[in-house]
């Protein structure tokens, strides 16, 4: 019973998909939206959950999601044979991470000091043209001091 209303609903959705993707319908849009509206609401309500500072309010992380959501819906391609979900995740938890890091000052310096801090590292490890002692030396001491 389970299994075959699962595969009516992947065959709704199957439907839908080839209604967005070859007529442009926006109602198939809208349905898609629907159906994954919920996955994005977890995602969102995961992320708030586990990185709440008591600075962002969860109506706006969910707000992230569904503009990340309505972007995956349309450039997700159903021929490629990767599932939607697995396909959205990551989009839209980066555009969770990017937004959120951006809604206030805090998290904005939170931001910058990650990225510098990775470049600092990055510019520590050999590549081509591997600094001489003295320079990797500073470069250590330069990230020490922050």
């Amino acid at each position: 019973m389970i299994s075959s209303l699962q595969d009516r609903d992947r065959e709704q959705e199957d439907a839908l998909w080839l209604s967005f993707k070859q007529d442009g319908l926006a109602s198939a849009r809208q349905a898609l939206f629907a159906i994954h509206a919920p996955f994005a609401r977890s995602l969102a309500g995961r992320f708030h959950r586990q990185r709440d500072r008591g600075d962002i309010e969860r109506a706006d992380v969910e707000q992230l999601a569904f503009e990340a959501l309505i972007e995956t819906i349309d450039r997700f391609d159903p021929g490629r044979g990767v599932p939607f979900r697995a396909f959205a995740t990551r989009r839209i938890s980066g555009n969770i991470i990017d937004g959120v890091s951006h809604m206030t000052e805090v998290r904005e310096q939170l931001s910058w000091q990650h990225r510098m801090r990775r470049d600092r590292l990055l510019s520590l490890s050999p590549g081509t043209d591997a600094p001489s002692i003295d320079q990797a030396l500073e470069s250590l001491g330069d990230l020490a001091m922050g």
